[in-house]
């Protein structure tokens, strides 16, 4: 592994490219549209020709295609960190593969690489090898998974954080609107994720759709009326009372 190239410069090249630094990994290039200095790295133009040996494509699933055909070396180990997308969109080149991690990552915000689980698959044992060798330098956690089980993991991710984020924001949102500061969630959203892990989902469950509180549903749902969190109140509230009725 002489040379690598992370193509991508946003949330996830971003994070990649800094740890990458860290543990003194061969970076030699990042191809990125954005205009950006980096110490020690060539930044290449986001549409040049890619030539290192080693090529992680950390861009959106739909740019991908358009990025193989930039790859010079059809020896190159070509992997790409997406969730959803399988490792057959990068047959065309022998060793290929995937090294997903499973986290929010977010530009600027430098995680712990021990916070930063990786799942990987490879296409063939040069390319498998090269996936343990980043793991092991970068000190991370690496699990093999293949593309099946990898979308499934992913769609998980989009419903606690993606989603799970949006209804935090939300709730922010109604409070501020009503004169009460956001800062009220921090205890609970903290102890509900704490208690999840501690007590299970089925046993930390509580509130009005559980105890099939009827009176306090209504109320709730009058005080959404007009707002789009009403439609997701009520699906919320049928999901757990369909939960707790099949026990």
């Amino acid at each position: 592994m002489e040379s690598i190239a992370i193509v991508g410069y946003g949330n996830v090249g971003w994070q990649l490219a800094e740890h990458f630094k860290a543990c003194s990994l061969p970076l030699k290039s990042i191809y990125t549209s954005q205009s950006v200095e980096i110490k020690g790295i060539n930044v290449q133009n986001a549409h040049a020709v890619i030539t290192e040996d080693v090529v992680l494509i950390c861009q959106p699933d739909e740019r991908i295609e358009s990025t193989l055909n930039r790859i010079a070396n059809t020896k190159s180990v070509v992997l790409h960190t997406s969730g959803s997308k399988s490792i057959e969109a990068l047959k065309r080149f022998e060793n290929c593969g995937v090294l997903y991690p499973f986290q929010t990552l977010t530009k600027g915000r430098l995680l712990p690489i021990s916070q930063i689980p990786f799942y990987t698959e490879s296409g063939s044992e040069h390319a498998n090898k090269v996936l343990i060798e980043l793991a092991q330098k970068l000190g991370a956690s690496a699990h093999e998974m293949n593309s099946e089980d990898r979308r499934n993991l992913h769609l998980t991710g989009v419903l606690v954080n993606n989603f799970g984020n949006q209804l935090f924001h939300q709730a922010s949102k109604y409070l501020n609107q009503n004169g009460i500061e956001n800062a009220s969630l921090e205890p609970l959203i903290r102890e509900t994720v704490a208690k999840y892990f501690d007590l299970g989902g089925m046993k930390a469950q509580t509130g009005p759709a559980k105890r099939n509180d009827y009176s306090t549903i209504k109320k709730h749902l009058e005080q959404l009326d007009g707002s789009n969190l009403k439609d997701l109140y009520q699906l919320f509230t049928q999901i757990i009372k369909t939960e707790f009725n099949e026990q």
